[in-house]
């Protein structure tokens, strides 16, 4: 029997206070209770009962509202949810964002302009990363890229989890960057480096070495950013494909470094050849202009200067990047802090790295031996500010 909707059945009364209630159908049919606030009386009820046409008809208007209001929710495709997070990262001027808007191209090319995130699969994820002809380290960031579109759709409730969170790469896939081609340079191999370049790559191995600046940061670098008062050197700005942007939070934000003395001769030097070229850059072109990216240093494979070519050249092997000058620079200071007199704090800081996690994530497996140049004769526990009440860091909650 299909029931009656917004209509009163029967008024009784009911609780503690003895109010009167009416029991009615909802207008989607179901039995549903409410209070009148009328005190239980025959007058009461006769009362409750002349009203009750008034308290179906506000049902009935109840119902109507929000059907009105109620409005079905868009379901958004993917390529939806990966515009709102590539117009983030513009927003906060991340130094990839260019990068990333062009590998979500590449994703939504994939899967369809039109496909919706809670029809992709874990196992069509997974056969997108085996046809993407990169190595592991690449994957990474793919993976990082598409774990924060996937995160946007399942915020807005277009999916219930997200399922690049669970997703993995397998662990037999070859490195981008394997385990030689991440070590630092020897100090040997640095100053053949440095004796064997030309002026400006001199000049800029002076630098990267002796300072452990990134690359982009060293070719946003201008004149008046550097104080030899103080011996300071603040970092502002950095260059990637010829775009000038400020220091991103991530990199730690602009920050100021100390002006080591090693690194003097190729500041000073580099400073006297740019006011020669009128360059109020400290890397410039041939003809004064800031450099467009690091691969005007570096140069590229088939052409006069390639870096690669350049450590062949010199028997330095195995080949590393040019941007292992920073992982140098690291790692000589973790193994001489006790010399140097500097803090893991101190060498963060320098380095633009937000927290120590990243020092140590970075560069701790070149922490392993320092406890070999720990002194065996010292106590621990001969302590001339000695304190022997130890009750409340050991009392029980």
């Amino acid at each position: 029997m299909k029931q009656p909707k917004n209509k009163v059945i029967s008024v009784f009364p009911h609780g503690s206070a003895d109010n009167l209630y009416y029991e009615y159908h909802d207008n989607e049919g179901k039995k549903r209770q409410k209070s009148t606030g009328i005190k239980n009386s025959s007058a009461g009820k006769k009362q409750a009962w002349r009203l009750a046409p008034e308290f179906e008809k506000r049902l009935k208007e109840e119902a109507k509202k929000a059907k009105e209001q109620k409005v079905e929710k868009i379901e958004h495709p993917l390529s939806y949810y990966a515009k709102k997070h590539i117009d983030s990262l513009f927003k906060g001027k991340h130094t990839k964002a260019k990068t990333n808007e062009n590998r979500m191209k590449r994703v939504i090319s994939y899967f369809g302009e039109a496909r919706l995130p809670k029809e992709i699969t874990e196992l069509e994820i997974e056969e997108f990363f085996e046809q993407l002809e990169v190595t592991r380290d690449t994957k990474s960031d793919w993976k990082v890229l598409l774990t924060a579109v996937f995160e946007k759709a399942r915020k807005d409730r277009a999916i219930p989890v997200n399922i690049l969170k669970q997703f993995e790469l397998p662990k037999n896939e070859t490195q981008q960057t394997p385990e030689t081609t991440r070590m630092p340079y020897s100090a040997e191999e640095m100053n053949k480096l440095i004796s064997n370049a030309d002026r400006r790559l001199k000049n800029y191995l002076g630098i990267a070495f002796h300072l452990g600046m990134r690359p982009e940061e060293i070719l946003g670098l201008m004149l008046n950013d550097i104080d030899f008062d103080s011996s300071t050197i603040y970092i502002k700005r950095v260059v990637v494909k010829g775009e000038v942007k400020p220091i991103t939070k991530q990199k730690g934000g602009e920050r100021d470094i100390p002006l080591f003395s090693n690194a003097l001769p190729y500041i000073e030097d580099q400073i006297s050849w740019a006011k020669e070229k009128k360059s109020l850059n400290l890397f410039f072109d041939s003809n004064g202009e800031r450099l467009n990216d690091s691969i005007d240093i570096r140069g590229e494979k088939g052409k006069a200067f390639y870096w690669n070519t350049y450590l062949e050249e010199l028997n330095i092997t195995p080949v590393r990047r040019m941007m292992n000058t920073r992982h140098t620079f690291a790692v000589h200071c973790i193994r001489n802090m006790e010399r140097l007199k500097i803090s893991l704090h101190e060498i963060a800081s320098m380095m633009g790295h937000s927290s120590l996690k990243m020092i140590i994530s970075h560069y701790g497996k070149y922490m392993t031996d320092k406890n070999k140049m720990i002194n065996r004769d010292m106590s621990i526990f001969n302590d001339e500010n000695e304190f022997t009440d130890y009750s409340t860091d050991f009392a029980i909650k």
